[in-house]
């Protein structure tokens, strides 16, 4: 856990520079649209559970409002696919949420620009499917039961490239996700739960301002 503190502390220093000066624009640029892709998923278990990758889908719409060069803020609301396999296939579980991020935007260049998002995200589960279930009844462990917390909170962390071409954007962007929320109750088995995925997704955006 301090590990992956330490790391989402260490992203936030590249944008401080940014921050700290201010351009307005004449206008303010409001901007929408809707991007695809895939999730890597796996969930951080306290105690151990040895897992593989499970891939899954993200894609949904978002706005950007602009108002200073360099700088915006995003909102989104996204099918986000998420879940565990467990080691050797014996074990399998995809969980469908709706998900909202509000993100700071903060982008680099004209025509060719690198930009970051970052900020806070809440989902609410809507659907929980077992892809592959082999575990004999007498080795079931708490994993394996109802999941406790629908709700789901967290923070995500956003790299990408953008093409602008007059008054559309086309962006790719690789963006990692830990959720500081738990799916069971800690004082049951396991003291964390907790989803961390892996997005990578092809997005386009349109001026309509």
């Amino acid at each position: 856990m301090r590990r992956l503190l330490f790391i989402f502390i260490t992203a936030l220093v590249p944008f401080s520079g940014t921050i700290a000066q201010t351009y307005l624009l004449d206008s303010p640029e409001l901007y929408i649209g809707t991007s695809h892709g895939a999730t890597a998923s796996m969930v951080y278990f306290s105690p151990e559970i040895k897992q593989d990758i499970l891939l899954g889908y993200n894609g949904g719409l978002s706005i950007r409002y602009i108002t200073e060069k360099g700088k915006a803020l995003q909102a989104e609301i996204n099918l986000s696919q998420r879940g565990w396999t467990e080691k050797g296939g014996l074990y399998s579980r995809q969980l469908s949420y709706i998900e909202v991020p509000l993100l700071m935007n903060l982008f680099w260049g004209k025509k060719v620009r690198f930009f970051g998002n970052l900020g806070p995200k809440a989902a609410f589960l809507i659907h929980d499917r077992t892809l592959a279930d082999l575990i004999p009844e007498e080795e079931r462990k708490d994993q394996h039961r109802e999941i406790d917390h629908k709700f789901d909170y967290g923070v995500a962390l956003g790299l990408g490239l953008e093409f602008a071409a007059r008054r559309q954007c086309f962006q790719l962007e690789v963006r990692a996700n830990y959720s500081l929320s738990t799916l069971l109750e800690s004082k049951q088995q396991y003291n964390f739960s907790n989803h961390m995925n892996v997005a990578l997704n092809l997005g386009w955006m349109i001026r309509v301002n």
